[in-house]
C-alpha cells in the first residue's frame, strides 16, 4: 500500500539531510547492538549453567584440547573433564555452527575468556557496555527523530505561511475564514506524530526485526520457524476474533440505540395513558428494559472479552514454544545449546516491540494521509487573484472608491451581491449593515482585492484595481478584524509592526491620538507588555485602539473596520468612538457595524438584503423609512436582547 500524499510530506525532510542521516545511522546501529546484547546474554547464562566444566568423549579429547590450545586439566575414566576453562564448553558445543568460528577466535584471542572468573566479569562488562551503548544510541535516535519531525513541520509551517500570503484572504467568505490556522495546529500535530511513527519504523524497527530473525534462524532454523509460525497463527486468530467482536459490538449498539427512544417515549407518555391498566404498562416497560439490558451487555462484553483471550493465546503460545524447546533439550545430543535457546527466546520476546510499532504505524496512516491531503490541497491552491504583467502602482486615494455593477457569489454559489453600484467618497465614514453576516465582509474583501467579483469592477479614483499592483493597492487599505488585529508580541511591536523606523516617541504619540496611551501605561510593562493570543488579555475596545494607533503610523487611505459588539463599559465605547473619529479624518472609513452608537454617528449607512442595496441614509432616516432596518435595529441592538425568552 502506498500513501502518495504522506510521501510528498516526507519529501520536506530532504532539506534536512544531516538529520535524516543521523536517523538512518543510529537506527541501523541500534538494530545491530540488540542482537549482540542477546548473544552476550546467551553466553552469560550458558557460562553460569556450565561453570566452565566440559565433559567430552575420550575419542574427542584431542579436538577439545585443540580448541582450548592446551591439554585437559584433569581426565577421568569416563572422559576428559575441563575445569576452570571459561567459555570452552560453549565453544565446544557451538564450534560446528555458524557462530563457532567467531567464538573460537574470540576464545583464543582473549585470555580473559579462558578462565571462569575473568570470563564472567568480561561478559558482564561487555553486556553492560552494550546496554549502555544501546541506551545512548536509542536516545540519540529518538532525539534525532523528534528533531527531524519538528524541522519538517517547521518547514511546512513556513510553506503554509508563504501560501497564506500568496493566497491573501481567499477564504474570507468561507466557513473557515481563517483556515490556515488549523493547518498549523491540529493538522501539523497529526503529521508530526505520523512522521515520528514512520521514522521509528524505517529503518530502525524493520532493521531490528530483520536482525533478530537472522539471529533466531542462526540459533536453530527449524525451531525458529516453528516458533514464528505459532506466533503468526496466534496473531491471525486474535485479529480475526477482535474484528468479529467489534462487528458484534457495533450491531448490538445499533440495535440498542433503536430501543432507547422507545423507553424515553414510554416515560413521557406514562402519565397520559388514562384508562390503561398500570400492570400492563409496567410489564411492557419492563420487557423493553430487559431487551435493552441484553443488548447493552452484548455490546460492552463483546470487545471486553478479547483481553482474556489475548492472555490465553499468549500463554498457550509460550507453553507451546517451551514445549518445542524442551523436546529439543531432551534429545541426545540436543540440537540446540542452552545459549542458542536463550538467544531464540530473547529474540522472540524482543521482536514484540518493533512489531507493535509497525502496527501503530499502519493504524495511524489513514489519519496521516487525511492530514497530508488537507495540507497539500491548501499548498497546491492557486491564488484567487493575480497581478497582470504590466500592472501599474496606484496613487494615494483622492476622490474615492467605486463599485460598478458588481456581482459576487460565496464558496457555495450563493449570490451575495447582484449588480451593485456604489460610491465611497474619500474622507467619508460609511457603515454597512445587512440581513446576513456575510455580505458586509464580502464588500470589505473586494476593496483590497482579496478576491475578484464575478462581474463588474472596482475602481480607485477611476482606475480599475485589477490593473494595479497588489502592493500599492493593499498598502492603501488597512483591514482591522477582531480575530487578527493583534499577534503575540509587545504593544510597541504591535503598533509599529516590528518596523524599526518608528521611534518610541512616534509610537507613543500614535497611542495618545488613538486613545490608547492611558491603558497601555497601566499594563504591567507598559509598551513592552506582551499582548495577543498568548499574552496579556485586552478587551475588544482596547484591541481596536491599539490597531488604530498602528493605522496612524502607517497612514493608509482606507480603513476597513469590523467593530466589536456593544460593550458593557460605556466609557470604553466612548474612547473607541473618539479614536475612530480622530483616525478617520481625511480617510475613507468603512465600518462593519456592530454597535448602535456607531450607526447613530455614521454619515451614511448602507443596508443590504438579498444581494441588493435595500436602503441608504442616516440612522434616523432609515428608522423612519425602512421596516427591515427597524427590525434589524430591534433584534441586534435593543437593550433587552438575550434577556427575554
Amino acid at each position: 500500500m502506498r500513501w502518495p500524499s504522506f510521501q510528498r510530506v516526507r519529501l520536506f525532510a530532504r532539506r534536512f539531510l544531516g538529520a535524516r542521516i543521523a536517523v538512518i545511522v543510529t537506527g541501523l546501529i541500534a538494530a545491530t547492538l540488540a542482537p549482540l546484547l542477546i548473544i552476550v546474554l546467551g553466553l552469560f547464562v550458558s557460562l553460569l549453567a556450565d561453570g566452565g566444566r566440559l565433559r567430552t568423549p575420550i575419542a574427542q579429547r584431542e579436538t577439545a584440547d585443540a580448541l582450548a590450545g592446551r591439554a585437559a586439566d584433569r581426565v577421568d575414566a569416563e572422559g576428559a573433564v575441563y575445569i576452570d576453562r571459561g567459555l570452552l564448553p560453549i565453544v565446544w558445543r557451538n564450534h560446528r555452527t555458524l557462530l563457532g568460528g567467531p567464538l573460537v577466535k574470540a576464545y583464543r584471542a582473549w585470555p580473559a575468556l579462558q578462565t571462569n572468573g575473568p570470563c564472567l566479569l568480561t561478559l558482564m562488562g561487555v553486556g553492560w557496555l552494550l546496554a549502555m551503548l544501546l541506551t545512548l544510541v536509542l536516545w540519540v535516535l529518538e532525539v534525532s527523530i523528534q528533531s527531524l519531525a519538528v524541522s519538517v513541520i517547521s518547514r511546512i509551517s513556513v510553506a503554509v505561511q508563504q501560501q497564506a500570503v500568496r493566497l491573501g484572504s481567499s477564504d474570507w467568505l468561507s466557513s473557515r475564514r481563517f483556515g490556515p490556522t488549523d493547518l498549523l495546529t491540529e493538522t501539523s500535530e497529526s503529521l508530526r506524530r505520523g512522521l515520528v511513527a514512520w521514522w521509528r519504523v524505517v529503518p530502525h524497527s524493520l532493521a531490528l526485526i530483520a536482525s533478530l530473525l537472522i539471529l533466531m534462524l542462526v540459533a536453530q532454523i527449524w525451531l525458529a520457524i516453528a516458533a514464528l509460525v505459532v506466533c503468526c497463527l496466534a496473531a491471525l486468530i486474535l485479529t480475526s476474533m477482535h474484528r468479529r467482536a467489534r462487528q458484534r459490538a457495533k450491531l448490538a449498539g445499533d440495535r440498542a440505540s433503536q430501543h432507547a427512544p422507545l423507553l424515553v417515549e414510554s416515560l413521557r407518555q406514562a402519565r397520559l395513558m388514562g384508562g390503561v391498566n398500570d400492570a400492563d404498562i409496567n410489564a411492557t416497560y419492563a420487557t423493553e428494559v430487559a431487551r435493552l439490558r441484553k443488548l447493552a451487555v452484548a455490546q460492552h462484553t463483546a470487545v471486553a472479552g478479547i483481553g482474556p483471550l489475548v492472555l490465553f493465546f499468549g500463554l498457550s503460545g509460550a507453553i507451546l514454544i517451551l514445549l518445542l524447546v524442551g523436546v529439543n533439550a531432551l534429545q541426545d545430543p540436543p540440537q540446540m545449546t542452552l545459549a542458542g535457546t536463550v538467544v531464540l527466546l530473547a529474540s522472540l520476546c524482543w521482536m514484540g516491540h518493533p512489531l507493535l510499532r509497525c502496527l501503530r504505524l499502519l493504524r495511524c496512516m489513514p489519519d496521516c494521509e487525511s492530514a497530508s491531503d488537507e495540507l497539500l490541497t491548501y499548498l497546491d491552491r492557486d491564488p484567487a487573484v493575480g497581478q497582470v504583467a504590466h500592472a501599474q502602482p496606484l496613487n494615494r486615494l483622492l476622490r474615492g472608491v467605486e463599485l460598478d455593477r458588481v456581482s459576487l457569489a460565496d464558496a457555495l454559489g450563493r449570490r451575495l451581491l447582484d449588480q451593485v453600484s456604489l460610491k465611497f467618497p474619500a474622507g467619508s465614514n460609511v457603515s454597512i449593515v445587512a440581513s446576513d453576516s456575510v455580505t458586509p465582509a464580502a464588500i470589505a474583501g473586494l476593496i483590497p482585492r482579496y478576491y475578484d467579483p464575478v462581474a463588474g469592477r472596482i475602481q480607485f479614483d477611476g482606475a480599475d484595481i485589477r490593473l494595479a499592483t497588489l502592493e500599492s493597492l493593499r498598502g492603501q487599505v488597512c483591514v482591522l478584524l477582531p480575530d487578527n488585529v493583534l499577534w503575540t508580541a509587545s504593544v510597541r511591536d504591535n503598533i509599529a509592526c516590528g518596523d524599526d523606523r518608528f521611534s518610541l516617541t512616534q509610537i507613543t504619540d500614535a497611542a495618545k491620538a488613538a486613545q490608547a496611551y492611558d491603558f497601555i501605561e497601566s499594563l504591567p510593562q507598559g509598551f513592552n507588555t506582551i499582548v495577543g493570543a498568548h499574552g496579556t488579555w485586552l478587551d475588544p475596545t482596547q484591541v481596536v485602539r491599539v490597531a488604530l494607533a498602528r493605522v496612524l503610523l502607517h497612514d493608509p487611505a482606507v480603513i476597513l473596520l469590523e467593530e466589536p459588539a456593544e460593550t458593557s463599559d460605556p466609557r470604553a465605547g466612548e474612547l473607541m468612538d473618539a479614536a475612530i473619529a480622530h483616525v478617520g479624518k481625511n480617510r475613507l472609513v468603512i465600518i462593519l457595524a456592530g454597535r448602535v452608537s456607531t450607526l447613530r454617528t455614521s454619515q451614511r449607512i448602507l443596508l443590504f438584503h438579498d444581494g441588493q442595496l435595500h436602503a441608504e441614509g442616516t440612522h434616523l432616516d432609515l428608522l423612519q423609512t425602512s421596516d427591515l432596518y427597524r427590525h434589524l435595529n430591534y433584534v441586534r441592538f435593543n437593550d433587552f436582547r438575550g434577556t427575554v425568552q
